[in-house]
């Protein structure tokens, strides 16, 4: 589960919450979906990779290059080669730029609907933040924080994987598809989609 925990300090509402209503913690991100969290890792925390002699063949024939009948000398990418994918911190990001408002948030609503409505209260906090992660994943960052753009040939890589179908037949591709976006985080949307939250007592 790839999660950002969200805390407030409340100052003095602190003492009266522990005594009349349970401590909650607010958990946002992928949530019960090991596959997107994996995925998801990657991007928060990127990655960096020597290319195998099978990788190389498989990226270069994804360029149109087959190393089967052309070999390996003028392929587009070599065994050896570094391939680097930069961090998109889209969590701790959406966390750093958000917790102010998210705490004041906390604060208005324990102060209008009183501590024993905090459940109440972190579910409105749990929506907020699952908006807020969307949203940056949506941008490519925050209002304060932009991502690095895919690389040429990562955009290369998609246009090419996406422009057939499972046929082999070619695909109109539509403005504004996933695969033709310089913004990063936001391909076929599963990502996107998979950020809940949950509201845990203890």
């Amino acid at each position: 589960m790839a999660t950002v925990r969200v805390k407030a300090d409340l100052g003095e509402l602190n003492k009266l919450m522990k005594q009349i209503a349970p401590r909650l913690k607010i958990k946002v991100g992928i949530i019960d979906n090991p596959d997107v969290a994996e995925y998801a890792a990657y991007n928060e925390f990127g990655w960096v990779q020597k290319v195998t002699g099978a990788q190389a063949a498989y990226l270069s024939g994804a360029l149109g290059h087959d190393v089967k009948t052309r070999g390996m000398k003028n392929a587009p990418i070599k065994p050896g080669y570094t391939l680097m994918s930069p961090p998109r911190p889209f969590l701790r990001a959406t966390a750093r730029d958000c917790a102010d408002k998210w705490h004041e948030t906390i604060k208005r609503g324990v102060q209008k609907l009183g501590v024993t409505k905090l459940p109440q209260v972190a579910e409105m906090i749990g929506r907020q933040a699952q908006v807020d992660v969307q949203e940056t994943i949506k941008n490519n960052g925050t209002s304060k924080e932009r991502f690095p753009d895919r690389s040429p040939l990562t955009l290369e890589l998609y246009k090419r994987s996406e422009a057939l179908t499972a046929s082999g037949r070619k695909r109109k591709m539509a403005a504004g598809a996933g695969a033709t976006r310089k913004k990063a985080l936001l391909n076929s949307g599963v990502m996107h989609k998979t950020i809940g939250y949950r509201i845990e007592q203890g």
